[in-house]
């Protein structure tokens, strides 16, 4: 634990279970605040693309995926787990009564240094409790041209046929943090879309967009899935 979190220790729980949110006592409230702000300090310092919030059985853990791994950042005491977790889905606009069904939400909040930090986080439910994974979003770059995504003036070549195709479908792939979404914005910006419209279809969408495109926040507590925003799409030919 670094020397600079303020959160204090006590009550060691043997067993972990999820306690109502009003049972919470305000003391692992404050240490949960603490330690989530102390999390997303060294998270953005040491370059973490995703933060893994993990129940166990009698302990629970942090961990952070840098380069692509995932390495233990913190072991806490059991008794702040529920308030952590709780918080997180407070400021994601999450059910924090909901502890069966995973959830999808967003966040923002401010570093140190002024500059804000998004994060999207997902909720699954696991043995044990809640497992939480927030994922840093990266803003858009000012320049959302094919240039900017490095491809060989080939690729370049190939990539803008198929997409000034009148029909047909592009396919853009790869793991966590490849840059399908770059990609994907940059290909509709490429579109210029004065004369059409686009409508991607995110959960929750992980950036801002050009004017020209509106994106559609898919929701499951809403029942709006990726599939009704497509049916409604090609029905009113938005």
């Amino acid at each position: 634990m670094p020397s600079s979190l303020p959160v204090t220790f006590s009550r060691p729980s043997p067993q972990l279970s999820a306690r109502p949110v009003d049972a919470i006592p305000d003391a692992d409230n404050a240490s949960a605040v603490a330690l989530l702000t102390e999390t997303l300090r060294e998270a953005a310092a040491r370059g973490a693309s995703d933060i893994h919030v993990e129940p166990g059985e009698h302990e629970w853990r942090i961990r952070l995926r840098i380069d692509g791994a995932l390495h233990v950042f913190l072991k806490p005491p059991p008794h702040l787990r529920d308030a952590f977790i709780t918080r997180i889905k407070v400021l994601a606009r999450m059910d924090i009564a909901e502890r069966r069904v995973p959830q999808d939400g967003r966040l923002r909040l401010p570093l140190a240094n002024g500059n804000p930090e998004d994060y999207r986080v997902n909720s699954l439910p696991v043995l044990f409790g809640e497992k939480l994974v927030l994922r840093r979003l990266e803003s858009l770059p000012a320049d959302l041209s094919l240039a900017a995504l490095g491809l060989a003036p080939g690729q370049q070549k190939t990539v803008e046929a198929a997409i000034h195709a009148p029909h047909g479908l592009v396919l853009v792939t790869g793991p966590t943090g490849s840059g399908k979404t770059l990609s994907l914005y940059c290909f509709l910006q490429m579109l210029k879309l004065s004369h059409a419209t686009s409508v991607p279809s995110k959960i929750p969408p992980k950036s801002s967009l050009p004017v020209s495109i509106r994106s559609v926040s898919a929701t499951r507590r809403a029942s709006l899935s990726r599939s009704r925003c497509a049916r409604s799409c090609v029905k009113t030919r938005t």
